[in-house]
């Protein structure tokens, strides 16, 4: 994985890096005292190595010092973008989610400690369309409407077919999407369908059953928590398959000082692979 632009908010003297590309060998080019050891420092605080502790009194900003210290968790201080390299596919399993939605991965860190990781390349949704399920609430009342039913079933077939359509017909009409709490009211308004007492030899009630499954498919999809906040991603990402492959963000500095300029030079590399040992099929370093 490769450190590919970070960005730093308000963390010591700086209030807004905006976004740093960063290459093999980056360059910060500035007078003394501009602030860039301050980015350099906040990216080392993303995960480091050893202590790295966030201290209020030197790390908060001075000019919103009370705010921070009163919600730390409200405030972030670093985002740094990787591009997963090899380990994409790997890391897209885990997270549940295409390998081409795993090329890239987002990391903040909260004055608090809490992380929040994002997959900048995915996109989740948070509703279905209202099409889809009118297609399969139609398609289920289709196959009930030329399913064969048992003769004490007769009243029951007019019966789901009248509240299929009833249940259709209170779709939302100034709506194109449905969200978790509308398509879990239908979900459920369906369930109520399939009676209690239905005969095991029946053909309808189960086609009843199958609706209930497609509806709860799409309500597992819309409602799953995002990919970087699965837990066996997170457990990847910040403990790392063993100590020596843990995530790293500390850079490979080499400062010069040249009056009135600073300049310091970094390598992106965050995971520097020869410096630890390789391991077989190692997601975390992306070695084999």
């Amino acid at each position: 994985m490769k450190l590919i632009r970070f960005r730093v908010t308000n963390f010591r003297s700086v209030t807004d890096s905006g976004w740093v590309d960063v290459d093999d060998v980056t360059a910060l080019i500035g007078v003394n005292e501009s602030g860039k050891s301050n980015l350099l420092l906040a990216l080392w605080k993303l995960k480091p190595v050893n202590e790295g502790d966030i201290q209020p009194t030197s790390d908060y900003p001075k000019t919103q010092f009370g705010d921070i210290r009163e919600e730390p968790g409200d405030f972030s201080f670093v985002t740094a973008e990787f591009d997963t390299g090899r380990s994409r596919e790997s890391l897209g399993q885990t997270a549940g989610i295409s390998s081409d939605d795993a090329a890239r991965v987002r990391v903040t860190r909260f004055f608090n400690g809490r992380y929040k990781v994002e997959f900048p390349c995915h996109c989740q949704s948070t509703t279905v369309g209202k099409a889809s399920i009118v297609v399969i609430l139609t398609d289920c009342a289709d196959k009930i409407r030329s399913g064969k039913a048992l003769k004490q079933e007769a009243q029951l077939k007019d019966s789901l077919l009248n509240d299929l359509r009833r249940i259709e017909e209170a779709l939302p009409i100034d709506h194109n999407e449905l969200d978790v709490s509308q398509l879990t009211s239908v979900r459920d308004l369906v369930t109520k369908l399939i009676p209690a007492n239905a005969a095991k030899t029946s053909a309808i009630v189960p086609l009843v059953g199958q609706l209930v499954d497609e509806l709860t498919e799409h309500l597992g999809r819309i409602s799953a928590l995002p990919p970087g906040e699965r837990m066996a991603w997170r457990t990847l990402l910040f403990e790392g398959c063993h100590p020596s492959c843990t995530m790293r963000t500390t850079a490979t500095l080499t400062q010069r000082s040249t009056y009135p300029m600073l300049w310091t030079t970094f390598n992106a590399t965050t995971w520097e692979q020869r410096r630890w040992p390789r391991l077989e099929h190692c997601v975390c370093c992306s070695t084999s």
